[in-house]
């Protein structure tokens, strides 16, 4: 179980070398960047909630939230996270005994193409000196899917072969972290609407 555990939650990263922690700068502008866009899918995903009537024949009514209203739900916690700030550890080769117990349990587990891994638990984030060469809006995009694994989201295996995932899948779009990392990337684009060419990683 714990094995099935931490494949769920990896992402993007083994760690080889030590972790210290980053600049806070480095880090606080793409926080910044991140809160503004995933307002702005918000208000997109808000356009596609169905206007209710009360049903006045039942005292109360049962709502079934639609898969849009379930993804604001996720970004605004998503948001509130990133107001509050996270930790970023980056890898230090230098600093051997730097790097926290829980990383060196989930290491073992994850492939040297990675970039990035998180815990859905903490306020910890953890980057290998690679991430740092990709360009900035690729960065953006890994920190937002990031961030949503600390607000439930899963790497599911399914888009490893870019396949369109629908509502009635076993996890829906909205608990995929590739699809708020897709969106950074290419803009925004409504899995139950439309065919969508989501990002992938190994």
């Amino acid at each position: 179980m714990l094995l099935i555990l931490a494949f769920m939650f990896l992402s993007w990263g083994p760690i080889s070398h030590a972790q210290v922690l980053c600049e806070v700068e480095q880090f606080r502008q793409r926080e910044i960047s991140a809160i503004q866009l995933i307002e702005r899918w918000i208000d997109t995903l808000q356009s596609y909630v169905p206007k209710r009537t009360p049903d006045s024949t039942f005292r109360e009514e049962v709502i079934i939230k639609t898969n849009e209203e379930l993804a604001i739900e996720l970004l605004q916690c998503v948001q509130r996270k990133l107001k509050k700030g996270f930790r970023y550890w980056c890898e230090d080769e230098s600093q051997s005994d730097q790097i926290p117990s829980s990383i060196m349990f989930l290491k073992q587990f994850v492939s040297p193409n990675h970039l990035a891994l998180t815990l859905p638990w903490g306020r910890d984030h953890y980057f290998l000196k690679h991430f740092f060469t990709l360009p900035w809006q690729h960065q953006l995009a890994i920190v937002i899917h990031e961030a949503t694994h600390k607000c439930g989201t899963f790497d599911y295996l399914y888009w490893r072969y870019n396949q369109p995932v629908s509502s009635q899948g076993w996890v829906s779009w909205v608990y995929i972290a590739q699809t708020y990392e897709s969106w950074a990337l290419t803009g925004f684009c409504h899995p139950d609407y439309a065919t969508c060419q989501f990002n992938f990683n190994e």
